[in-house]
């Protein structure tokens, strides 16, 4: 699991990666995610993204969106105590 993905997701920075660093990740293709198969790729996509700023705060959103239902504490807790006492 790319735990810098996640941590970025949450704190609501737009993830630019490849297949790599969405790998263990459940980023198919309605995650916010972009994915780059290129270098070439990877810095046009963050050139657009500063060049941009609605779709980087819709991204930052979005993003926020994906990891809130189960990786914010409320659910990390409930799975871990569910884990160690049943």
């Amino acid at each position: 699991m790319k735990v810098k993905v996640l941590e970025a997701m949450a704190y609501g920075v737009p993830v630019v990666t490849n297949e790599d660093g969405c790998e263990g990740l459940d980023a198919d293709a309605d995650t916010p995610v972009l994915k780059a198969s290129s270098n070439l790729e990877a810095a046009e996509l963050v050139v657009g993204l500063l060049k941009d700023k609605e779709r980087r705060s819709r991204i930052a959103v979005e993003e926020r969106a994906c990891v809130e239902p189960t990786l914010s504490p409320k659910p990390v807790t409930e799975k871990l105590r569910n884990v160690l006492f049943g």
